[in-house]
């Protein structure tokens, strides 16, 4: 999408949210993919069964633009990311993969889905 027209996600702000939700995947993943927990991996298969999905997250077929025009896309990302995010504040060894800022100097731990907070 993003080599067809740059400027869409300026544009087009479902895109753009769904864009910013599959970057939140894009960096689960590696959480996900490293876990000892087994079941976890089999959940991402699950609810994104398409790699690209995760992987290059300005790769579209005609079916996602649909189910991103009637809002589908969208309320199946925040779910995914959401659950996702949970289990790795939550699980032992994915919440120990979490960073401290070098710029605040905060004690809070912070994941790089975490796009409000993180800037790369």
């Amino acid at each position: 999408m993003k080599e067809a027209n740059p400027q869409i996600y300026n544009y087009v702000p479902e895109l753009s949210e769904i864009k910013d939700l599959r970057l939140q995947l894009f960096y689960l993943k590696d959480f996900i993919n490293t876990c000892r927990e087994d079941d976890i991996r089999a959940k991402l298969m699950q609810t994104f069964p398409l790699p690209y999905f995760y992987e290059n997250i300005h790769d579209y077929s005609l079916i996602d633009l649909v189910k991103v025009e009637n809002g589908q896309m969208s309320v199946k990302l925040k779910r995914g990311v959401e659950k996702f995010i949970q289990h790795v504040k939550k699980c032992e060894l994915c919440s120990l993969k979490g960073f401290f800022c070098d710029i605040c100097v905060s004690n809070e731990i912070i994941y790089p889905f975490q796009l409000d907070i993180v800037h790369k």
